[in-house]
This record gives structure tokens, C-alpha cells and sequence, in this order.
């Protein structure tokens, strides 16, 4: 979501910071799913929508961005809960 830029502020580092850890907590969530290629899929279909949002620079549109995918990844994978993965117990 985030290209390099000389012109970054904190709040883009900490928004880049959430996109990895969202995209990691996807890559774990997508570990149950059954069969390798339906895995597969689903981890190059997030990606892809990460990486086609990759030249953004506004931070709303970022933050945005983000809970869109966030929401998406809710219906497209029931067990997915972002915040649960955020904070070890």
C-alpha cells in the first residue's frame, strides 16, 4: 500500500507496519484452508489486492484500503479475527 517515498510520515510507517501485520495474519489464516491450490489462490488473490494498492499516499485512503480488505477477509474466511491475532495472550 505504501511505495518508498522520501516524503513518509510516522503515520505512514505505522499504517505500513499494520499492512504487513495484516497480511501476515492472512497468510496464517489461510493455513486451514483445505487443499493447496484453493491456499493458494487465496493468498496471490490478497496479495494482489495489497500490491494494486501499493501507490497510495494518502493516509485515509490507506487506512481505507485496509478495513476494506480487513472486512473482506472477515466473509471470505469466517474463522479470520484480525484483533485476536494483534494482542498475544
Amino acid at each position: 500500500m505504501l511505495r518508498k517515498s522520501t516524503h513518509l510520515t510516522l503515520q505512514h510507517f505505522i499504517l505500513r507496519s499494520r499492512v504487513l501485520q495484516f497480511y501476515r495474519s492472512v497468510i496464517r489464516a489461510t493455513r486451514h484452508i483445505p487443499g493447496i491450490d484453493a491456499r493458494r489462490d487465496t493468498r496471490r488473490w490478497i496479495r494482489g489486492e495489497i500490491e494494486r494498492s501499493a501507490g497510495l499516499t494518502d493516509t485515509d485512503d490507506i487506512e481505507q484500503q485496509l478495513s476494506h480488505l480487513q472486512r473482506l477477509m472477515k466473509q471470505v474466511l469466517p474463522g479470520f479475527n484480525l484483533a485476536a491475532r494483534q494482542r498475544p495472550k
